[in-house]
């Protein structure tokens, strides 16, 4: 006889718990007003729910803990390093293609199968992605690893911000978003820059009754009319870059619509503007897109990141989030795509005179050390 549950049979087992300590209101007073009522200064061991962090505290796989046993800690070239680039090919350019070269760590292959190590992953060239691979992650880099988002972005800005003094001395430029996230906006008021949010007309309309919305609104859209009337009223040479944060975090993580990309990607291209994403939640909103947008409903969260990712020439993002780890970030620009032939200097012969994938290396090994692992463990790898 069969017996109905009224909830799912479980698919997993908690190996590890740690115990909350007991903590009474009055202690949380005293310590709410030695800290002056600072959120974050005040200690994390008092809490029994902490609303403040959002990113590294996942539980994570089994599998992903052995990463602590089979981790590469290498200096330069870690076998973390390869796969971990494989994976992002995987994950926003190959669609329901993905290779898994995960597995050769898993199976043991760079044990038994040195010449296949090789040929599929040491030495395979990649290029004209975002992640550039072998020869041409050394010729031309494009990928750089560092420890979190907002490392992303000062690798980003910092190489950026004496790129514009020099070629445009004084000059003020703005940069668009649907919503610039809190370190972003900060990091382009650090450069003398001006940020500027294009919220969705639709932003703060209040949901139906029901619950539902017949057509889903994509409240995380950037206003299109707003970025035109902005490049019309500055000046296009003076919009140097046009953010979009997928899903967008200043409005609650509210999706942004497959539609809305492809039209920014299109006015961003149109007038020769790098489209960049700051793509923390790239897979949420993948999967908002599938439940929401007409059209995507049969297609695989792969797919619909292969199509997401292609409308962009930038990608910044914190791994902590999607990653589900601990620890990681990622700054990767498309191979001699627009934000490459915006800020790189060329000869008179069409050759390369200072790219700016080497200068975003220089600055990564000198901030956070070598490529292969942007100051991060082999283990967060």
């Amino acid at each position: 006889m069969e017996f109905k549950l009224n909830t799912e049979a479980p698919k997993s087992w908690t190996h590890v718990v740690r115990e909350i300590p007991t903590v009474s209101a009055a202690q949380r007073l005293r310590a709410l007003q030695a800290t002056h009522y600072n959120e974050f200064a005040f200690p994390a061991g008092m809490l029994y729910v902490d609303c403040l962090s959002d990113s590294g505290t996942t539980s994570m796989t089994d599998t992903q803990w052995s990463a602590m046993f089979l981790a590469d800690e290498s200096y330069g070239r870690n076998k973390g390093y390869y796969v971990l680039l494989d994976a992002f090919r995987d994950l926003w350019e190959r669609g329901d293609k993905q290779l898994r070269l995960i597995n050769y760590l898993k199976e043991g292959v760079d044990r038994d199968d040195v010449e296949k190590m090789m040929d599929d992953v040491y030495l395979k060239d990649y290029e004209g992605g975002f992640i550039n691979g072998g020869q041409y992650q050394l010729s031309r880099p494009n990928t750089f690893i560092v420890p979190q988002g907002r490392c992303a972005e000062t690798l980003l800005f910092d190489v950026l911000k004496p790129l514009f003094a020099k070629r445009w001395p004084g000059k003020v430029f703005t940069i668009p978003s649907n919503a610039h996230f809190d370190t972003t906006e900060g990091n382009i008021k650090q450069m003398g820059n001006v940020p500027r949010n294009l919220f969705h007309k639709e932003v703060l309309f209040e949901v139906p009754e029901s619950g539902k919305y017949e057509v889903n609104p994509f409240k995380g859209n950037m206003d299109i009319e707003k970025l035109l009337q902005l490049i019309e009223a500055v000046g296009v040479e003076n919009v140097p870059l046009i953010y979009a944060t997928v899903t967008n975090n200043s409005v609650c993580g509210q999706a942004v619509s497959m539609q809305n990309m492809r039209e920014v990607s299109e006015i961003a291209h149109k007038y020769d503007i790098p489209f960049v994403m700051d793509g923390a939640r790239w897979a949420e909103n993948c999967y908002f897109i599938k439940m929401n947008e007409p059209g995507y409903a049969d297609k695989s969260i792969a797919e619909i990141a292969k199509e997401m990712f292609s409308l962009f020439d930038v990608v910044s993002a914190s791994l902590k989030k999607n990653g589900h780890s601990n620890m990681g970030g990622l700054l990767a620009f498309r191979d001699k795509g627009i934000f490459w032939k915006k800020f790189s200097e060329f000869n008179e012969d069409g050759s390369v005179k200072v790219d700016i994938g080497h200068l975003l290396k220089v600055r990564q090994i000198s901030a956070y050390g070598n490529d292969s692992y942007g100051g991060m463990s082999g283990h967060d790898i």
